[in-house]
């Protein structure tokens, strides 16, 4: 009589036995968040600009802040909060909504 074995490939989907986080390896370093709350605290700092004084200077306080965030995402190796996509095209992303926003915010009259 033979018995015949097989192997399950299923992940092992247990707590762990320490009760640490299963996500967070303890080599992995802690991301700042330091990238993120300044694009928020530019953000907030552009619509109160735009309700101060005019919607033309809050749209072009708006596209500064993406210049500002095509900048974080080129120099820092993943800012939390910033990446969608690869590096390049999150890059352009941003830098080409800055550009529209502020040719439209320039070339648009009376906004």
């Amino acid at each position: 009589m033979t018995a015949t074995t097989t192997t399950s490939q299923e992940l092992d989907r247990s707590e762990p036995a320490s009760g640490e986080d299963s996500d967070v390896s303890p080599a992995e370093p802690q991301r700042s968040n330091l990238a993120i709350w300044l694009v928020l605290t530019g953000v907030g700092i552009s619509v109160l600009l735009g309700m101060v004084a005019g919607a033309r200077a809050g749209a072009i306080g708006i596209g500064v802040v993406l210049v500002v965030c095509a900048i974080f995402r080129a120099v820092l190796d993943s800012p939390v909060g910033l990446v969608i996509r690869t590096r390049t095209v999150d890059i352009i992303l941003y830098g080409a909504t800055a550009v529209l926003i502020g040719v439209l915010a320039v070339a648009t009259p009376s906004i």
